[in-house]
């Protein structure tokens, strides 16, 4: 599992757009001071968007622009004021350089485009316990899951022992009712299951990042060059030069490559919901 901040930087690694900085002093509500990296000549990072993703808590998360830079201070200067002012060992990123780079909420959605893509090979295997009534000849399965796998019921002494898979809709054994979104059980194993517990195995797709906390499953390599072949795609369109095309290439041919690693393996007998 790889979260989002990790994924960001990766991306943007890859694009040659990202300058981690460090705050060495404390600053103001619309000043961040890092003597180390801030070494551009005066207003050298205008335009350039600002993402605070440590330290002063209050203004985590928070994304600002740069609308001047200091060489002598080694300082930023803020559109917008912070929720809190800031202080020495506080972080954040420094993306969009020259005014003509990407924001983070490109990155953001490109990121999120690709994971939708793998959404149908990259599966989360999960399970849900419920008990079987035989008045009902069904369990419900949840709607958050896009694969059924299999089902499995409780002994007396507490072992879980498998269903055989039917082989037609409601015949002996399990068989999922796809409309519906149930697994139907029939056969004597209706009578011998009624009121035990039954535990569903089954997998999910892959959720969009929302927070720099959320991780995906998705192979993180071909992620990050899937990416940014997306955003180097968009950037061509807009202003068609042959080295964005030759970059662009290059990115795609190596997210092309690494797509097979994207594939989870999934269990014999799973059922395809959505």
């Amino acid at each position: 599992m790889t979260d989002r901040k990790t994924l960001r930087r990766r991306v943007l690694l890859e694009l040659g757009d990202l300058k981690v900085l460090t705050a060495t002093a404390n600053g103001t509500d619309q000043t961040f001071i890092d003597a180390i990296n801030l070494i551009g000549e005066p207003n050298a990072y205008i335009d350039r968007q600002v993402l605070f993703t440590g330290g002063t808590s209050a203004n985590l998360g928070v994304i600002n622009q740069v609308n001047g830079s200091s060489k002598n201070s080694r300082s930023l200067s803020l559109a917008v004021t912070l929720p809190a002012a800031t202080a020495i060992g506080d972080e954040c990123e420094l993306i969009n350089t020259r005014g003509v780079g990407y924001t983070f909420q490109d990155v953001h959605q490109a990121i999120n485009k690709a994971i939708a893509e793998a959404a149908r090979e990259c599966t989360i295997l999960v399970t849900a316990d419920d008990t079987f009534s035989q008045s009902a000849g069904s369990v419900a399965i949840p709607e958050s899951w896009s694969v059924f796998s299999g089902i499995q019921w409780q002994d007396s002494i507490g072992r879980w022992r498998g269903i055989v898979p039917a082989p037609r809709l409601a015949g002996p054994g399990w068989s999922v009712d796809r409309v519906n979104r149930a697994v139907l059980i029939g056969g004597d194993w209706a009578s011998k299951l009624d009121g035990r517990p039954v535990r569903m195995t089954g997998a999910t797709d892959p959720g969009p990042l929302n927070e720099d906390s959320d991780e995906t499953p998705v192979n993180p390599d071909w992620l990050v060059a899937e990416a940014a072949a997306i955003l180097l795609q968009s950037k061509y369109l807009l202003h068609p030069t042959p080295q964005a095309e030759r970059t662009f290439a290059m990115l795609r041919q190596k997210a092309n490559q690494l797509r097979v690693f994207t594939i989870s393996r999934r269990l014999a007998n799973s059922v395809r919901l959505t």
